[in-house]
């Protein structure tokens, strides 16, 4: 038990600072079916940290489901739901939404989480159908249309958010373009993925939708209604930290990252890619203070 010191006023043993972290944590994309996957939930922000050790995970991009949450620091950005699949099922919830699954007029689409993410498009049912756009973190995905002859064109995925942590202004966490039905391979009726690695929905019944890009948790695009060329994977997610690089960060062999000490001055940018783990502060206390030195910190610190 930490001790009172009367003439100081404060407690013996209590961290002398904190951390202060700037993160940017995006989840794993959902899978594209009918409709585009909806995109992993952005967060970005700065904390304070004065814990000894904090668990990062990286979430991975979702095959035929929803995409991983991605976790640091205490919070949480949740996986992106998968695009809703031709006439069976409806899209589902994640980070941002899955789009609506084609050949369903009245598809219930995924809904996005508040502060993360946005809902999917709607799906259309006239002529050959077509899938909605998946959600993406800066806007919803864009619902289905119909062009001449009655092919259906997809919606495309929801844009992502752009963040500069690294130094360089990037899109994450866009959604997936919605597949389209036509049985035209002359047809462009896919949705266009959205800015942030969002996958490009299928074209025509003959193919699929692309991927989402690893590491910008990107919603996978939506293929087509028969199931015979199917919606792109969900790209994974990412966790970024920026902190002083007068501390250290200590991170165990399950995790996938890299260091970079040289493009912002004065700073460490810590880029998690894959796996989970416990990673320690080994330098918290060399970490510039957040706030006024009590005479008793001054005191601790010459000990």
């Amino acid at each position: 038990m930490a001790r009172r010191n009367r003439h100081f006023g404060g407690l013996i043993g209590r961290p002398l600072v904190e951390n202060t972290v700037e993160y940017l944590i995006v989840g794993g994309g959902g899978a594209g079916r009918g409709g585009g996957g909806g995109a992993g939930g952005l967060l970005a922000g700065t904390t304070k940290y004065s814990a000894p050790t904090f668990t990062v995970t990286v979430g991975a991009g979702g095959v035929g489901a929803n995409g991983g949450d991605s976790s640091a620091l205490g919070l949480t950005a949740i996986g992106g739901g998968v695009g809703g699949e031709a006439a069976t099922d409806n899209a589902a919830s994640g980070g941002s939404g899955g789009g609506g699954g084609h050949d369903l007029p009245d598809a219930t689409i995924g809904e996005g989480t508040s502060g993360q993410g946005n809902q999917g498009g709607r799906s259309n049912k006239v002529g050959y159908g077509a899938g909605g756009g998946g959600g993406g973190a800066g806007g919803a995905g864009g619902d289905a249309t119909t062009q001449a002859l009655q092919i259906g064109q997809g919606g495309d995925g929801g844009d992502g958010v752009q963040n500069s942590i690294t130094g360089s202004a990037v899109f994450y966490a866009g959604g997936g373009g919605g597949g389209c039905n036509t049985n035209s391979t002359a047809a462009s009726g896919g949705g266009s993925g959205g800015a942030g690695g969002g996958g490009d929905g299928g074209l025509s019944d003959e193919s699929g939708g692309s991927d989402g890009t690893d590491g910008l948790g990107g919603g996978g695009g939506g293929g087509d209604y028969e199931g015979d060329h199917l919606g792109g994977d969900g790209g994974s997610g990412v966790v970024i930290l920026r902190y002083p690089s007068s501390t250290a960060l200590s991170i165990p062999a399950g995790l996938t990252y890299t260091n970079d000490t040289t493009t912002v001055n004065g700073f460490t940018i810590t880029t998690f890619t894959a796996g989970t783990g416990t990673v320690g502060v080994t330098a918290a206390n060399t970490l510039p203070r957040t706030g006024r030195v009590t005479l008793l910190e001054h005191y601790q610190s010459k000990l």
